[in-house]
């Protein structure tokens, strides 16, 4: 019988050097590629999403599809996103569109695109403004404060008279 080994196959390039054979699996689906994006400083204080997706899209092998949503492409993008990875080229892509967009690859084309997850009207979060209480709440917020106020003056009285009075006896 013959013995299979599990030793990655190298070749030597040099005295100390071996290689192993075999292509990443970044190479072999470019879209688990490793990158790394840094917007650079040079470009204008309001870079948009689509500037970052293109700017990150360079040397990929991939190209941005013609039809990118313009709410998508031109949001102004964060500041947090002007440095990212090392990710693979589909998290990056998709951290740089954000949750609400679905990434959209044809390995065909080499081209992404993206599509909104839910209709915009739909995936809207309204945040409510904070509450002020109405006349009547504070009218019995300001009673119970005053009938608290009345109390503990009430205890600070008879603390001192009692206090007096133990003086008084000695």
């Amino acid at each position: 019988m013959e013995k299979v080994s599990d030793a990655p196959q190298v070749v030597r390039t040099g005295r100390y050097q071996l290689w192993e054979l075999g292509t990443s699996s970044g190479q072999q689906q470019l879209i688990n590629q490793v990158v790394r994006v840094a917007i650079p400083s040079t470009l204008s204080v309001t870079v948009t999403v689509k500037d970052a997706l293109m700017h990150l899209l360079a040397g990929t092998g991939y190209h941005l599809c013609d039809g990118v949503p313009p709410d998508l492409a031109n949001q102004p993008l964060p500041l947090t996103h002007r440095n990212l990875g090392p990710a693979s080229l589909q998290e990056a892509l998709q951290v740089l569109a954000g949750p609400a967009w679905v990434l959209q690859q044809d390995p065909r084309r080499r081209e992404v695109c993206f599509r909104a997850r839910v209709p915009a009207h739909v995936g809207t979060i309204e945040i409510a403004a904070p509450t002020r209480p109405t006349d009547t709440t504070a009218a019995h917020l300001n009673a119970e404060e005053s009938a608290a106020t009345q109390a503990h003056q009430a205890r600070m009285k008879a603390n001192v008279k009692s206090g007096s009075e133990k003086q008084e006896s000695e």
